[in-house]
C-alpha cells in the first residue's frame, strides 16, 4: 500500500512540474532580420523568445527560406516582417499570425523611393508610390511604430500586458535619448554628401541633415548598368563627397572600382547588424553613425 502511495504522489509530482513547464513557457515570435529583432527583443523583454530567419552576413532583400525556416515559423506565435519591398518572401509562409511593420508605422514617417527600382520582376519608376522599408535607421520612425507594435504583443499575449506597456516605455525613452545624441554628433557632417551601396539609409540621412546624392546599386543583388555607373559617378564628382559605402550584405565589387577610379574613401555600413558590436538596436546605431562621422568629416 505504501509503495503504491509512494509511486502515486511521484507520478502527480512530475505532472506538476510537466504543467507548470507548459504553461510558463514564454511565447515564441519569429522575424524576418535582425533590424526587426532588436526592436522585438526591447519590447519583449524578459517576456518572450525571438528568432531571426536571415542570418547574418546575408540580405533580407536575396533570402530565400527552407523547409525549416518554414517549420520555425509555423511553431511559432507569430511572424513578423517589413514589406513586400524588403522581405515579401516571408508572407508566403502559412504562420498563425503575419504582421507587416511598415503597415503600423504612421504615413508621416514613411518615405517613398526617389529613384527608378527592380523588386522581383516588378518595375518602380522615380516617383512611384512605393514605400522605402528602412524606417528602423531613424529611431524616431521606430519610436513612432512602438505603441502600435506594442497593441499587437498585448492582443497575443494577454497575459503579459504590463511588461509589455513597461518595455514599450523604458524603449521610447531610449530613443528618444538615441536621438539627441546623434543629433549633437552629427552637427560636424550636417550638409555633406552621402553615397549609398543600396538606398538603405535615407530615413537615417533625412532624419539628420544629411545629403542622399544616390545609390550605386538600386535593385538588390543586380550589378549596376555602364550607364548608371556612369552617371553615379559623375555625381560623386560633383558633390566633392569624401567617401562612398557599401553595405557587408551585398558585393562591394561596383563601389570599389568606383572609389578606386576617383580617389576616395570606401567606408562599409551595415543596415542589418547580428554581429559583435551590432547585436542590438542602439549599438547597430552608433556603428553606423561613427562610420559615417569618420568618413565624412
Amino acid at each position: 500500500m505504501k509503495k503504491i502511495i509512494l509511486f502515486s504522489l511521484i507520478v502527480l509530482f512530475f505532472s506538476l512540474i510537466g504543467f507548470h513547464d507548459l504553461y510558463s513557457e514564454k511565447p515564441h515570435y519569429v522575424v524576418t532580420g535582425y533590424p526587426v529583432k532588436f526592436i522585438l527583443e526591447e519590447l519583449t523583454r524578459d517576456v518572450a523568445n525571438v528568432t531571426a530567419l536571415v542570418p547574418p552576413g546575408a540580405s533580407p532583400h536575396t533570402f530565400a527560406p527552407n523547409p525549416s525556416d518554414i517549420k520555425i515559423v509555423q511553431k511559432a506565435k507569430a511572424l513578423f516582417y517589413v514589406s513586400e519591398e524588403l522581405d515579401g518572401w516571408a508572407s508566403k509562409i502559412q504562420s498563425r499570425n503575419v504582421f507587416r511593420l511598415i503597415d503600423l508605422l504612421p504615413s508621416n514617417y514613411r518615405m517613398n523611393f526617389s529613384e527608378s527600382h527592380r523588386h522581383g520582376n516588378d518595375i518602380h519608376e522615380a516617383g512611384a508610390e512605393i514605400i522605402d522599408p528602412h524606417f528602423w535607421t531613424d529611431p524616431i520612425a521606430v519610436k513612432s511604430l512602438a505603441l502600435k507594435l506594442t497593441t499587437v504583443l498585448i492582443n497575443l499575449d494577454r497575459a503579459n500586458e504590463k511588461k509589455y506597456i513597461d518595455n514599450s516605455k523604458a524603449f521610447m525613452a531610449r530613443l528618444e535619448l538615441l536621438n539627441l545624441q546623434i543629433m549633437a554628433r552629427t552637427v560636424e557632417i550636417r550638409g555633406k554628401y552621402v553615397f549609398l551601396f543600396h538606398p538603405s539609409f535615407r530615413y537615417f540621412i533625412k532624419r539628420y541633415g544629411l545629403q542622399y546624392g544616390g545609390a550605386i546599386e538600386i535593385d538588390p543583388g543586380v550589378e549596376p548598368s555602364a550607364r548608371h555607373t556612369g552617371d553615379i559617378l559623375k555625381k560623386i564628382k560633383q558633390s566633392g563627397a569624401k567617401a562612398i559605402f557599401t553595405e557587408p550584405q551585398l558585393n562591394p565589387g561596383p563601389a570599389r572600382v568606383i572609389a578606386e577610379s576617383i580617389g576616395i574613401k570606401l567606408a562599409q555600413l551595415d543596415p542589418n547588424g547580428g554581429v559583435a558590436g551590432r547585436n542590438n538596436y542602439f549599438d547597430l546605431l552608433f556603428y553606423n553613425l561613427n562610420v559615417l562621422i569618420n568618413s565624412l568629416k
